[in-house]
């Protein structure tokens, strides 16, 4: 396990100069929705909604997603970040997993996170990109996303 600056994650989240984890925008907003509305019992959040559905997901595997996330909420809330579960990445800074707990983790203000490096992981083809989001009907949504993904990057040092 290595630990590295959640700024270098962000960075490594970019294919040809272009950013390609819109999801973690979402999962940021998502927590910022979240706890603006103080931690309701009953929260529901359009756009997550839409990263499963389109994907052809069910719809009960989108209430497990809501219900693992606010696990992990909580958890980061009572223990903070959980070292037993690092972020898998690819040796270029790609994530392969731990989107939430990343997204978690910058909202917290964690500089740096658990890493651990797989030297198989390919480089996905499921990308969110923007043209991906405007596809699966989230256009109208992409400037709340772009404004979003600005301060989640000034968050973690980036301009």
């Amino acid at each position: 396990m290595t630990i590295v600056p959640t700024k270098d994650i962000i960075l490594g989240q970019f294919d040809n100069g272009k950013f390609v984890r819109y999801d973690l925008v979402v999962k940021y907003l998502f927590l910022k929705r979240y706890y603006k509305k103080s931690k309701p019992k009953k929260f529901i959040f359009k756009l997550y909604d839409k990263l499963f559905l389109y994907k052809g997901t069910s719809a009960s595997h989108v209430e497990k997603a809501y219900r693992q996330y606010f696990e992990l909420i909580e958890s980061f809330e009572e223990k903070g970040y959980d070292v037993n579960y690092p972020l898998l990445m690819d040796r270029r800074f790609f994530m392969h997993g731990g989107s939430h707990r990343l997204v978690l983790a910058i909202w917290h203000d964690m500089a740096t996170v658990p890493v651990e490096f797989a030297e198989k992981c390919r480089r996905s083809k499921r990308y969110h990109t923007k043209e991906w989001m405007e596809k699966y009907g989230m256009e109208k949504h992409m400037q709340l996303l772009k404004r979003s993904k600005k301060r989640m990057f000034r968050k973690v040092g980036l301009c």
